[in-house]
């Protein structure tokens, strides 16, 4: 999640062309009305207005949009600012739909959906970012009780680092790979509470070192917290890399017609240090790809990209792509450092 490969503006070339072809794909908003507040006073860490241009404000909008059909279909509304769900509490019944937020950062998505009318569970290996999304929802405390954090990732089962020394939420932390550690204390079943009361889950345990004491947190299979009764409006992912990894074991619970919207932001070059090769992620985004009933690749920092032409539809009056070739997109920014895309599959 990086200013770098989000806030890019079209060329202005590129702006007069799509300014012929383009029709609204989703309206903007009319209203200055917010549904929930989201300010911070840490410094280095991202702010509302990062999410009002670019890429940011295109994924804002589909979540939305998209949430705001399955409220209305739910039998939810959103009026005012204030969420009335006709739903009880996910502990003891499912929630009429849910979004899963996989690297959370500082929430505000998480804070989005919620304010949509779905029950959310948001997962982060970082636990000052765990510590700002419960500051955010202090501030918006209606919207609690729909949220659950889970210090946890998603992926192949592993314990993992994390800096004890550091006190802020960083939005690229993992993108050179993560330092693995094995101790007695690993907590798979950590996540068994999923669906608790409890606003909160963490599986972190403090580990030694050969130079210092670190904590580390859990990476545990999809499995371990997914139930089947869940109705997944939407699954957003931006987690530096590891993307690739997290959505082979997401594949299932597609097929099965469980999930209906995945939003993800893909930085192939960051692959090898996950654990993926770039050929193995393609292949797993290829399947995404074959199950989709759509495939959009959003505003992008390259007004031409390779394996990808110009589609009518604009979302927040700024062009989207349809994928033609997979393959040559992702390998094409598999050769570029730090050159990330984020793309829309609708199921």
């Amino acid at each position: 999640m990086t200013r770098l490969r989000s806030r890019l503006p079209a060329a202005a070339a590129t702006t007069a062309l799509f300014a012929v072809v383009a029709l609204s794909f989703f309206p903007r908003e009319t209203s200055a009305h917010k549904k929930f507040t989201f300010t911070t006073t840490h410094a280095n860490e991202l702010e509302e207005g990062f999410f009002q241009g670019g890429v940011e404000s295109q994924i804002k909008h589909i979540f939305e949009e998209t949430l705001r059909d399955k409220a209305t279909a739910a039998g939810s509304s959103v009026d005012k600012g204030t969420i009335h769900a006709k739903k009880a509490d996910p502990a003891t019944t499912p929630p009429s739909f849910s979004v899963i937020d996989v690297g959370v950062n500082t929430g505000f998505f998480t804070l989005l959906a919620a304010a949509n009318g779905a029950t959310v569970y948001g997962f982060e290996l970082q636990r000052t970012c765990l510590s700002r999304v419960r500051e955010h929802l202090a501030n918006n405390p209606r919207l609690s009780r729909s949220v659950y954090l889970f210090n946890l990732g998603l992926g192949q089962e592993a314990d993992v680092v994390e800096d004890n020394a550091k006190d802020v939420c960083d939005g690229t932390w993992g993108h050179q790979g993560l330092e693995k550690v094995y101790s007695s204390s690993k907590q798979s079943s950590g996540a068994s509470s999923m669906g608790s009361s409890s606003p909160v889950t963490s599986s972190s345990s403090t580990v030694t070192s050969s130079s210092s004491t670190v904590t580390s947190s859990s990476i545990v299979l999809p499995d371990a917290v997914f139930q089947d009764w869940w109705d997944i409006a939407l699954i957003k992912v931006d987690t530096e890399g590891a993307e690739a990894a997290i959505l082979k074991r997401f594949l299932k619970y597609i097929e099965r017609g469980q999930v209906r919207n995945v939003v993800v932001e893909v930085v192939p070059a960051w692959w090898p240090k996950r654990g993926v090769s770039v050929e193995h992620g393609i292949q797993v985004f290829e399947q995404l790809q074959s199950m989709a009933r759509e495939t959009v690749l959003l505003h992008d920092m390259n007004p031409f990209p390779r394996g990808a032409r110009p589609r009518a539809q604009t979302i927040d009056g700024l062009p989207t792509f349809e994928i033609t070739d997979m393959g040559a997109l992702l390998r094409q920014r598999a050769s570029t450092a730090s050159s990330g895309l984020n793309i829309w599959f609708q199921f």
